[in-house]
This record gives C-alpha cells, structure tokens and sequence, in this order.
C-alpha cells in the first residue's frame, strides 16, 4: 500500500519536474506492482526489462543492482531464463561499491532461484 501511494505521489507530477532517478524509479515500481496485479506474462517481464534498462541510462549503480536482482526474481518467475547474468552484474556492482548488504540480496535471491531450472 505504501508503494502504491509512493507511485501515485510521484506520477502526480508533471515528467520534467522529476530528476531522472526519481522517473526510472517510478517506471520499475509501476512495472513490479503490473506483475503483482497479474500482467500478461510477457508484459511484465519486458516492463521491467525497460525500467532496467531507464536506471542504467541514469548512471546510478546501486538503484541499477537493485533493478537487476528484482529482474532476475521476475524472469524466473515468468518461467524465462536469464537469472544468472542480472545477478552476476548485481554482484560485480555490489563488489565495485563495497556494499555487503547488496551483495548479500543477490546472492539470497541467487539461492532461492537456484533450485529453478534457468540458464543465462
């Protein structure tokens, strides 16, 4: 609910008055919260693929790993392939940034996806 309120927040403003972060934040959010209301199954993951794509343009390493590690629970769970290659990204990124707790939420969502039948 709170995320819902979140998006609604920012989609109330007019595009040029969000800093770029703040849009391709929003275009993630919109597209996990179209998965959790049952987006078609192709939609979804090419939304977030997208929003994916939006937050590498914007240059932020963190938000980014974020994103792939959400993408790479998304493609398993639309029955895709293609978890390691967001995951091992996230975790190059993590690694680059010194940044643990990152690390550790790729490497949990590596493991509970590792009984998945999935390739890159």
């Amino acid at each position: 609910a709170g995320t819902e309120r979140l998006v609604a927040a920012l989609d109330a403003h007019p595009s040029g008055h969000l800093p770029p972060i703040l849009r391709a934040e929003l275009q993630l959010e919109v597209a996990l919260l179209a998965l959790g209301e049952g987006a078609a199954d192709g939609a979804g993951p090419a939304a977030v693929e997208a929003a994916v794509a939006a937050l590498r343009d914007v240059g932020n390493p963190y938000q980014l790993a974020h994103a792939l590690i959400d993408l790479a629970g998304v493609r398993v769970r639309a029955g895709g392939d293609g978890l390691d290659a967001p995951l091992k990204e996230a975790s190059a990124i993590a690694e680059r940034l010194g940044c643990p707790p990152l690390a550790a939420r790729a490497a949990s969502v590596g493991s509970r996806y590792a009984h998945a039948d999935v390739t890159s």
